[in-house]
């Protein structure tokens, strides 16, 4: 009887040394490590840049839901038109904002200007950017579900 025991004891404890172990928690983007490197060597990577938030600059911007990119100002570097869709689906108000992020120098830092709000920008769906009446700079085209076509 005893040695049953033992058997039976040597059995259970094997079963569980066999058990697959439990997968640890899938990682997310920022937390994975990667093997891309630039041809320096260097190790590419994603870093978070906060942009436009109304913690930083007041403006209540919702629904956020377009987005362009060109060089606005002339500086050579990309800045940012954002549409944000604040309409009665959200809040019951029909208004929303078009922003305008011009870049700098260094991408923690960005001049945040509203182009249009309100019923100007009611529900901002799409936005693009080209040169409309053809004198050499972008102009920003947005297309507002509850206005017009505005730029």
């Amino acid at each position: 009887m005893h040695r049953l025991s033992l058997i039976a004891a040597l059995a259970a404890l094997a079963t569980a040394a066999c058990a697959p172990e439990e997968a640890p928690p899938p990682m997310t983007v920022g937390d994975t490590p990667t093997s891309a490197r630039t041809p320096d060597g260097a190790f590419i990577s994603w870093r978070e840049h906060l942009i436009d938030d109304p913690a930083t600059t007041g403006v209540a911007g919702r629904g956020s839901d377009g987005l362009g990119v060109a060089d606005q100002d002339g500086a050579g570097l990309e800045d940012i038109v954002s549409v944000h869709e604040s309409d009665t689906s959200y809040d019951g108000e029909a208004d929303g904002h078009v922003r305008i992020a011009f870049a700098s120098d260094d991408p923690d830092v960005w001049t945040n200007v509203t182009l249009a709000e309100g019923l100007e920008a009611a529900a901002p769906e799409d936005v693009d950017i080209a040169d409309i009446d053809g004198d050499g700079h972008p102009d920003v085209i947005v297309a507002a579900e509850l206005a017009h076509l505005i730029y």
